[in-house]
Parts: C-alpha cells; structure tokens; sequence
C-alpha cells in the first residue's frame, strides 16, 4: 500500500573540511555515512549533492509523530513523601544529624546541641 505523502522540503548541513593530505571531505551532518572525498570544495559539494540525490532516490521518508507527555505517566504525589518525618522523634538521627552538620562546617545552620 503506498499512501501518498506530500513532497517537501529537507535542510541539510554539509560540513566541509580539508584533511591532512590536502584533501576536501564533506559530510552531511545530520546523515554521518553519507561523505565524500574531492580535490576541492566544489567538487565535494557537488560529488556530496549527487551521492544525497541517489541515496534518496532509495529510501522511504516516513513521518512519525509522537507525544512526548502521552509517553510519561502523570505523576500525582512526590514518592518521598512517605518518608518525610520519619525520624522526627528519633533521638540517635537528631545526634547523628548534628554530628554531621559539625563535620560539614554547618553548624550556624542551628539544631546543634
């Protein structure tokens, strides 16, 4: 089944640069394997408009939309408020915790005994 999809547009990026051996090598950014190898930037232009044109000519562009929210699930409650006071009475946490705001240099934070 073929469903007709509208002809459109597509920007390319063609990232030109010249190797160690004097060489010009162009690649399409956005298609890594799709590179040519030219005696100058001209020629790779073209050589890379040609090697994109026949790769196209190949392949089947087709779109895909997706929801991005519909993938994650609403999240009604934070899962560490179950946690939240659980040591509030504990006696050995509030010395631990004090403790460790010594060690830590927070002290002037208050709570230390």
């Amino acid at each position: 089944m073929n469903l007709p999809i509208p002809k459109t547009t597509v920007d390319f990026h063609f990232l030109v640069e010249e190797s160690s051996e004097g060489q010009v090598v162009a690649t399409v950014a956005e298609l890594a394997d799709c590179q040519v190898i030219a005696k100058t930037q001209a020629d790779a232009i073209v050589e890379l408009e040609k090697k994109l044109h026949d790769r196209f000519t190949k392949i089947t562009v087709v779109p895909f939309t997706m929801s991005v929210n519909a993938a994650v699930e609403p999240q009604d409650e934070n899962p560490w408020t179950e946690f939240m006071g659980m040591y509030k009475d504990d006696p050995i946490f509030a010395e631990i915790a004090a403790e460790l705001r010594v060690e830590r240099g927070l002290e002037h934070l208050g709570w230390v005994e």
